[in-house]
């Protein structure tokens, strides 16, 4: 079976429930030292006085999603800053703003008391901190980001036209800005039921595994497994709870069918608006240009 074996395929259907509270989502008493830890250094680059006005700070990645697996996972901090008016601030701006973040999650290291350990790593690319209990690693890293929603829940096509603009002229690659739409990320996990997460954990576990198997997978992919995990559930039953078997089976033949694949939704956009339109195809092009593999 090359690099689809796993020894998931020699787990009983009926014990994939046990196999993840078991050895899947974090145990509890680690997951708690990490949650007070995260949103007491939070609570700080709330606060901090060395770099402009902090407007939110937003929890992502996997921590932020809650798809957090047991051993290691990913996390990242979002600070929305005032001193960012646009777009290409962000990236113009962004090593000075590190700088002054670094020593602000240093003093956090070494001046406070907290559950969990804490290592501040070097910026040299990019901001990065660990958070560490007995059973469990989060790695986080650390955005300064420009507020492209303001007090808005959704872009308005104003909002594309200067996304539109700063791509060009920063001459940035797809994705690059995403950072600052970290908040529609968050709200579409939201709230989806406990074991559509489980199944994320699950279907996250057997690309661990494909990793250790086939060298060179991109870790970058985890997030669009995550997406895929969330469609094949919309798609199906939607129930808060279903047979995990069946819905592992679902999302796999979705992966062996990803070269026919086109998944997005327009919960935030629709193509109705020109320049929303143009902006989206634009992105798909390039995406698609970047990749080895035919899209459709």
């Amino acid at each position: 079976m090359g690099i689809w074996a796993s020894h998931l395929y020699s787990v009983p259907p009926e014990k994939l429930d046990e196999l993840i509270e078991n050895s899947l989502r974090p145990y509890g008493e680690c997951q708690k030292h990490i949650d007070d830890t995260v949103n007491a250094v939070c609570a700080v680059l709330q606060e901090m006085e060395q770099i402009p006005r902090t407007i939110s700070v937003v929890k992502g990645g996997s921590y932020g999603r809650k798809t957090v697996l047991r051993g290691s996972s990913d996390g990242t901090i979002i600070i929305f800053v005032s001193d960012l008016e646009q777009f290409q601030d962000q990236k113009k701006n962004q090593d000075k703003i590190l700088s002054k973040i670094w020593q602000c999650l240093k003093d956090c290291q070494l001046t406070m008391k907290l559950p969990a350990r804490m290592e501040v790593q070097g910026f040299h690319r990019g901001l990065t901190f660990q958070l560490s209990t007995k059973w469990q690693t989060i790695a986080f890293e650390v955005l300064p980001a420009y507020n492209a929603l303001g007090l808005s829940e959704k872009p308005s096509p104003q909002t594309y036209r200067e996304l539109r603009r700063a791509l060009d002229t920063a001459k940035a690659q797809p994705g690059e800005f995403s950072v600052c739409f970290a908040e529609l990320r968050q709200r579409f996990f939201h709230n989806r039921p406990r074991k559509l997460r489980d199944l994320i954990l699950l279907v996250k576990y057997w690309y661990q595994q494909c990793q250790e198997k086939m060298k060179g997978l991109p870790q970058s992919a985890v997030y669009a497994l995550e997406l895929l995990t969330v469609y094949a559930w919309e798609q199906g039953c939607r129930a808060e709870n279903f047979d995990m078997a069946e819905g592992l089976r679902t999302v796999l033949g979705l992966i062996r069918q990803q070269e026919q694949l086109c998944v997005y939704w327009i919960i935030n956009y629709n193509f109705e608006n020109e320049t929303v339109r143009n902006i989206l195809l634009s992105q798909l092009r390039s995406l698609s240009q970047r990749s080895p593999r035919k899209r459709r």
